[in-house]
Parts: C-alpha cells; structure tokens; sequence
C-alpha cells in the first residue's frame, strides 16, 4: 500500500523536500516515481505527462489496467519504464524507440486504434479523469500545480 505521508492538505508542501515515499528528486523537480507494490488500481493517469522531469516510473506489481497513455511520449528525460506485473492492455509505440526501456510482460503488444482510458468500461476506478482540485498559493513549492494534481491522481488510485 502506498505509503500515507503523501498530503495534499497543504499545497506549499513540497513532496521534495519532504521525501515522499517513492518520489526521487533533483533539484526540487520530480525525476523518479517507484511504487512497486503500492495497490495503485485503475489506469495509467496521462496527467503524469506534467511530470516533465521525469527519468524514470516504476509501477510494477500493481493492479493497473488498460493502456498506457500516448501522453508519457511527451515526457522527453523519460529513460525506463517499468510496468510489469500488472494487467496492461498495450504500450504506446513511441515508447518502443531505443531511448527508453519499457518492460511489460512479454505478451503485451504496442497498441493499434485501441481505445482510450476514458472510452474503456468496466468496475475499475479511472484515475486519469480524477476530479481531485489542486489549491495553489502565492508561494512557491518548487512543482507546477500540474506535477502536483499527477501525484494526487496516483495518490487517489490507492487503497
């Protein structure tokens, strides 16, 4: 289960300086997510794209479902991805070029006219059309309100 010192109560903290459990950092900007094994359900949340930073995302032996978003191609430092042990659907085929490493479970193919997240039905909660608000404040926490909501998103697919 995700670690619960992740608080969104107050929008000056910054998950940075306060060593969120499973968030890297240089420079006051997010550069790693590894939650393996945090019971994050659901998909993929595209917000993660606003992570803009980041290098690299584990979310191994999890429960996500469905596909991964074509969003994580516009995150340009993104080097690996690790998303084995879940019930992924299809990777994005930008994500196949040599400068990142993705591992999926062998079987998994690149996705081909498969239907958004959004469009995909079922009982699983999707956590990339959260409608969580973000409060921003005159003063600076060092991450966008943007790389803040992507966190409340994998936040709020926990048990």
């Amino acid at each position: 289960m995700l670690e619960r010192n992740w608080s969104f109560d107050d929008p000056d903290v910054n998950p940075c300086e306060e060593r969120w459990y499973g968030v890297q950092c240089s420079n006051n900007r997010i550069i790693g997510l590894t939650l393996v094994g945090s019971n994050l359900i659901g998909t993929i949340p595209e917000s993660l794209s606003h992570l803009t930073m980041l290098m690299h995302l584990d979310l191994r032996d999890n429960l996500l479902i469905g596909r991964v978003p074509t969003t994580l191609c516009q995150i340009k430092s993104l080097v690996r991805v690790d998303l084995e042990g879940n019930s992924i659907t299809c990777f994005t085929h930008c994500l196949e070029h040599a400068a990142i490493f993705v591992k999926v479970h062998p079987s998994t193919p690149v996705c081909n006219n498969i239907p958004s997240p959004s469009s995909l039905s079922g009982p699983s909660k999707d956590v990339s059309s959260s409608s969580a608000l973000v409060m921003t404040s005159s003063y600076s926490n060092n991450i966008s309100p943007e790389e803040r909501q992507a966190l409340q998103d994998l936040y709020d697919s926990t048990d």
